[in-house]
């Protein structure tokens, strides 16, 4: 008893959404390969059914459902290049969205500074005096400017290969002599 009737639901749930597929893509169909595929796909009739009540051949009928479902096929790709599109576009605003959100919190945090200090946070790592092992560590990390360098603890650089103490001695006298520290913006 159960099978039969979640097997009436499965039959009820197919006939509905071949309606909607249908009713999506009715502008696409002429409306003799609409009335056939609803016939066949939704009601469940035979060809046999169909080809008595329309007097067309059952080659006729046939090709005709054929074309028909082409025609659904057809939409049915489009549609899911404009899902996979309409997800790549969501994925491309989400990470406009964060890094405008990022831009937004440094200009912030940037706004707490006075004028020459933003001026030196907004400097880029290649106007510094620093020496081209500095200079290389901080590209490989994409710190373009001052205020990108500030992030940083002096405990993050003396983890990566090649940035020992001298460099850290290099970058915090440089800070310091410019009003600056290590972790001032986070």
């Amino acid at each position: 008893m159960k099978k039969i009737k979640s097997k009436a639901l499965l039959d009820e749930s197919n006939r509905e959404l071949m309606w909607a597929i249908l009713t999506i893509f009715s502008n696409d169909l002429t409306s003799v390969q609409k009335r056939l595929l609803t016939e066949i796909l939704v009601n469940k009739r035979s060809f046999n059914i169909v080809k008595n009540e329309t007097g067309l051949t059952l080659p006729r009928l046939k090709a005709i459902f054929h074309d028909g479902v082409g025609v659904l096929n057809k939409g049915m790709y489009n549609l899911t290049n404009l899902r996979k599109e309409y997800f790549t576009l969501n994925e491309q605003h989400k990470k406009l969205t964060d890094k405008f959100n990022l831009v937004t919190k440094k200009e912030d945090q940037m706004s707490k500074f006075s004028p020459e200090i933003r001026e030196r946070l907004n400097m880029p790592i290649e106007q510094t005096p620093f020496s081209h092992r500095v200079y290389n560590v901080c590209k490989s990390l994409k710190i373009n400017h001052v205020s990108d360098l500030v992030k940083y603890s002096p405990r993050d650089f003396l983890s990566l290969r090649s940035f020992g103490k001298q460099s850290i001695i290099e970058v915090e006298k440089f800070l310091l002599t410019n009003g600056l520290y290590w972790g001032m913006l986070k």
